[in-house]
């Protein structure tokens, strides 16, 4: 958190931009929350998700769902799933460590990558598959638990040492059963940079419109901003490979690259919400009997049948999902962060306005956000900016 310094004295001129400062700054930030710039992104491609405290969904005919998806906070989660790309890059830091570490993150995971024959150990080290188009965007089927400790991975700041996958968004030591109860860490803790999204959060950044039809906020039944069912065919020609050959698709269609429907997106910018693989998120199924019994799971995947009359990719389809199988992928979640949120309470607002006008007046070259080496107007308008 920036400290704020006492100013003995200042020109005549610094006063007169604190004054337009503190008005302008002031009309702004008592507002409410502002959009987030975004923080470093880990390679991952991401989209912001803001309309802090959106209405949430109504509920299918049945109610199921009704009022999930709403969200109380800016988050970022990642465009497509992640890729082969992201976990052969993850993988390699490990499993070229040790056989145990190998076996952890490969023994039961699915990508479009194979050993490379002419590395010798220990461990193995991977490498794309050929004969395949875009491998690298390939989607990748592992587990609930493998995906916890990616996300550890990155919390971690992507360190080498394998104590970085046990712990950071999740507890791996907690991972187990009791009976017909999986143990493992409900939710990411508290202070995670990175965690498996929430299903409010993935309700919320695949079918939620805070503008649908030009009409006000509103609820898409389907993935790719249409209350219609996808249309069957290729990029160009559909919305989803779903139920289509491999001689129609042009490759197995597990191996289809994500993103390829680029103007088959969420109203926020997600590619593949229909098509990919299965995607999980945080939340369990709990049964009659109070247990854990699987997580929940969107079950909409290139792999799957054409079935018109029972379509896997409404809004509302999800399965339960044992965490230790390996039945597809997932989204990264994390805060979004915005440079004005200079108190860092995830949200900006009057208190870094306080921050920032004392900041100035006292010569604090953090508040240097024009990059110039000095404090001038030019900061103003860069954190106006970022406030609106």
């Amino acid at each position: 958190m920036y400290s704020v310094k006492k100013y003995g004295s200042m020109s005549p001129e610094k006063r007169m931009v604190l004054r337009l400062t503190s008005l302008g700054v002031l009309g702004i930030g008592l507002c409410g929350t502002a959009l987030f710039a975004g923080v470093p992104a880990n390679e991952l491609e991401w989209a912001t998700v803001s309309d802090v405290g959106n209405p949430g969904y109504p509920g299918n005919r049945w109610g199921l769902f009704a009022g999930r998806g709403r969200v109380d906070y800016q988050y970022r989660i990642t465009k497509y799933e992640v890729a082969t790309k992201d976990w052969l890059e993850f993988a390699n830091v490990f499993s070229m460590q040790s056989d145990e570490l190998d076996d952890l993150l490969f023994a039961h995971a699915s990508t479009s990558l194979r050993p490379d024959y002419t590395y010798q150990g220990p461990g193995n080290r991977y490498m794309y598959r050929p004969g395949i188009d875009n491998p690298e965007l390939s989607p990748i089927a592992i587990s609930w638990r493998m995906a916890a400790m990616y996300c550890n991975w990155l919390h971690n700041d992507k360190s080498s040492d394998p104590e970085s996958l046990m712990d950071g968004a999740y507890d791996v030591s907690t991972f187990g059963i009791d009976g017909a109860n999986f143990t493992d860490q409900s939710t990411h803790h508290p202070d995670a940079k990175y965690w498996i999204s929430t299903l409010d959060e993935f309700l919320k950044a695949g079918y939620y419109d805070p503008n649908k039809n030009g009409n006000g906020p509103g609820w898409w039944l389907y993935g790719h901003s249409s209350d219609q069912p996808p249309v069957q065919g290729l990029p160009g020609e559909g919305d989803t490979i779903i139920g289509m050959s491999i001689d129609e698709v042009g490759v197995n269609p597990g191996f289809f690259p994500l993103g390829s429907f680029t103007n088959v997106v969420s109203p926020w910018g997600l590619w593949d919400i229909i098509g990919g693989e299965v995607e999980f998120v945080e939340e369990w199924d709990i049964d009659g009997f109070g247990n854990q019994r699987g997580r929940l799971t969107k079950w909409s995947s290139n792999t799957f049948g054409w079935q018109p009359e029972f379509l896997y990719d409404e809004l509302w389809k999800f399965i339960a999902m044992p965490p230790w199988t390996t039945p597809g992928s997932f989204r990264v979640v994390s805060y979004a962060f915005n440079p004005a949120d200079l108190n860092e309470d995830k949200q900006t607002n009057y208190f870094d306005v306080s921050v920032f006008i004392n900041g100035f007046i006292a010569g604090d070259m953090r508040m240097d956000f024009d990059g110039d080496n000095t404090l001038s107007f030019g900061d103003v308008v860069v954190f106006l900016e970022w406030m609106r």
